[in-house]
């Protein structure tokens, strides 16, 4: 799959304001404990039939799709954990296969929660780079997909080495929660700035 940006993508822009009101507001929440939970969980169970993972994964992600979905996504999800090397693209185009739609979203979530070093390619941290996925009418969209992907992983890699104090900031209101990854320290700040 080629990895030609639809767009240039833009720097992040975020202010030190926006970034504490961001922290109040997951301190707020129990997405971090749940997060956890899940990257906790998530190999130690088969995903594909473990209701609890997959009521607590629903809910923090969530989920909406019928049924039908929800097995053929739980199925790829496990499958997922076999493979050697964990791409995206493979994680799409089986999900594509099965669901009949481009999931890109849900893709980048399976990626993310087996390897909390990737992204979740997620319209509001997408927002936040200028990242748009390609129009149901376009060609290619399965490629163009995997670009936008690609081009997210590098301007979030790039936003972690020129805004270390995103993270530092996050390790100072969670401080028992160091574990987390950068990434998705800085996931969980962009998804709350909107």
């Amino acid at each position: 799959m080629g990895s030609t940006p639809l767009v240039r993508p833009r720097a992040l822009v975020v202010t030190r304001q926006q970034v504490k009101e961001a922290l109040i507001n997951l301190k707020k929440a129990n997405a971090i404990n749940e997060y956890c939970w899940l990257v906790d969980h998530v190999r130690c169970v088969d995903v594909s039939d473990n209701a609890e993972f997959q009521r607590r994964f629903n809910y923090f992600y969530r989920v909406r799709g019928n049924k039908k979905w929800r097995t053929a996504f739980f199925r790829i999800f496990e499958k997922s954990k076999t493979l050697r090397q964990l791409e995206f693209a493979h994680v799409l185009i089986d999900l594509h296969k099965k669901v009949k739609r481009i999931e890109a979203s849900f893709s980048s979530k399976v990626v993310a929660t087996l390897d909390p070093s990737r992204p979740v390619l997620d319209s509001i941290v997408r927002g936040h780079f200028g990242l748009h996925l390609p129009y149901h009418y376009q060609c290619d969209r399965l490629a163009k997909t995997v670009s936008v992907y690609q081009n997210l992983e590098q301007v979030m890699s790039h936003a972690l080495k020129t805004k270390k104090w995103i993270v530092r900031a996050f390790d100072g209101a969670f401080p028992k929660h160091r574990n987390i990854t950068p990434m998705k320290k800085l996931d969980f700040v962009l998804w709350k700035i909107r």
